[in-house]
């Protein structure tokens, strides 16, 4: 059975972007996972899963380093899923995205990243 654990806009405030003042007063990021992997149910147990509270600890842990980029911090968190996850890991897909970038005029909705991870 293909088995997909999922968080969808967490909010993370962390030290994270290109210029200094982003990283010394925080942003505000909204991040999106999914953990594709083959699994069985058939069990009442959570070993037999991912459990998504781990995956959120994943997501804000991550985020405590001050760090430039969002593909560093997508990459970070892509390899501590993959430490974590159960085994037949499929597929890991990170949506990172910022709401307001203070250096830039522009009027977008937000900016950010998608990563995805592939396993044979």
């Amino acid at each position: 059975m293909v088995i997909s654990v999922f968080i969808e806009r967490q909010e993370i405030i962390a030290p994270i972007g290109w210029y200094a003042v982003e990283r010394t007063n925080k942003v505000r990021l909204l991040v999106s996972v999914r953990v594709t992997f083959l699994g069985m149910v058939e069990e009442d147990n959570l070993a037999n899963t991912l459990d998504y509270t781990k995956l959120s600890t994943i997501l804000i842990e991550c985020a405590l380093k001050p760090q430039k980029l969002l593909e560093t911090y997508g990459k970070n968190v892509i390899q501590h899923i993959v430490a974590d996850c159960p085994q037949n890991l499929q597929q890991i897909w990170i949506r990172i995205a910022k709401k307001n970038i203070d250096q830039i005029q522009s009027n977008a909705e937000g900016y950010g990243i998608e990563l995805k991870e592939e396993y044979a």
